[in-house]
């Protein structure tokens, strides 16, 4: 292959007497201990935890990306002899980190615009709006990887230096965009958990009543906020204007990095698993538990098979479960559709549970009396 592919030489490193790279890795590996450790405590891959989908895919590649700057910084410290191809060994340590960085924020703004519920209607701008900074981050972050994988593999073939100088700069150019929307997208996040506190605060006179995953939101937004803050100020100044980094640059911004996310994932997990609890006990799910054991009776004292005879209890949780809210009022069809898509979606996720439960408790019952059983 023509190009400086396949030229050998040492990569750059200190052989472990230079202390900021030595922390650096001690650093990383245990961030990457405790991440592991915050993933264990998420919640399952269940239908009730599909708006988690995406901080528990973010946290797999963000372990995916400590595990190769790790190796990659321990490669670099042992000096050892590689072709100039290892380069993109890079972009692929910044493909899983970028997913993270898109991953992450994302699934924080599912999880955050469920506590926006009691806006009603309203509240699908919210959601509206953050799911457009989020198709836009993803955008630019194509844009910036496509960019970064350009500069290197031009930079390998030796390409003409004005060529090359030119899509670094378009690099870094989409780096900073990328680096911004990320900064706007966790902004707009910390206000959309600052606005379902202050909701619930001017609707409940005794202060201590208020739910604590409202605080648990503002913090965790806040430690997003932060982390995308110094992110973009690393980005800025090192990347874009091009000053020379100091010694310690690397092991700070890995520290601020690593810090504010495992902050970040301990406090989301409380958010979600305490609103959850919370939209379990609402009077909107209650009542759709409640019409939809009405539809079952019904069901059972009216057959429609020629026969007459009742049909089975899984025959009709499987007709209600193809299309559950065909089994609840229009009033309730109503309530529901005036909600944000992840707010409805966290009330029938609740619905499915529940027919999920009465199939494992009645599924076996044939031709009785269904109503003495609810």
């Amino acid at each position: 292959m023509i190009g400086l592919w396949s030229f050998n030489s040492h990569l750059l490193g200190d052989q472990f007497h230079d202390h900021y790279a030595v922390a650096r890795i001690a650093l990383n590996i245990i961030f990457f201990c405790t991440i592991v450790y915050a993933s264990a405590t998420q919640p399952s891959s269940s239908v009730r935890g599909a708006p988690f989908n995406q901080i528990r895919f973010g946290t797999f590649a963000l372990l995916g990306s400590y595990v190769l700057l790790i190796i990659g910084l321990f490669l670099h410290e042992t000096r050892i002899k590689m072709p100039f191809g290892f380069v993109l060994y890079d972009w692929f340590t910044e493909v899983l980190r970028v997913s993270a960085n898109v991953l992450i924020p994302a699934g924080a703004h599912a999880v955050v615009t469920r506590l926006l519920g009691w806006m009603g209607p309203s509240a699908k701008w919210w959601a509206f709006v953050g799911d457009f900074f989020v198709l836009t981050a993803r955008i630019m972050a194509l844009y910036y990887l496509g960019s970064l994988l350009a500069h290197q593999v031009l930079w390998l073939q030796v390409a003409q230096v004005d060529t090359v100088q030119t899509i670094m700069v378009r690099k870094n150019q989409f780096d900073v965009a990328f680096s911004i929307l990320l900064w706007i997208l966790a902004f707009f996040i910390l206000f959309e958990a600052a606005v379902a506190l202050w909701g619930d605060w001017r609707g409940e006179k005794d202060r201590a009543a208020i739910p604590r995953y409202y605080y648990h939101a503002i913090g965790a937004s806040l430690a997003l906020w932060v982390r995308t803050l110094a992110e973009l100020i690393i980005v800025v100044r090192f990347h874009l204007k091009q000053h020379l980094l100091l010694r310690d640059t690397a092991l700070s911004r890995d520290t601020v990095f690593g810090l504010f996310t495992v902050i970040f994932l301990f406090l989301i997990v409380r958010v979600f698993q305490d609103s959850s609890r919370h939209i379990d006990c609402a009077p909107l799910l209650t009542k759709m538990q409640e019409e939809t054991r009405l539809h079952i009776v019904r069901q059972a004292q009216h057959p429609t098979n020629p026969n007459g005879v009742a049909p089975s209890m899984e025959s009709i949780l499987q007709a209600i479960g193809r299309n559950p809210t065909a089994s609840l009022s229009s009033q309730t069809n109503t309530d529901l559709n005036n909600m944000p898509v992840s707010v409805k979606q966290d009330y029938l996720d609740g619905l499915v549970e529940y027919l999920t439960e009465l199939r494992r408790r009645h599924g076996a019952l044939k031709g009785v009396n269904f109503a003495r059983e609810f």
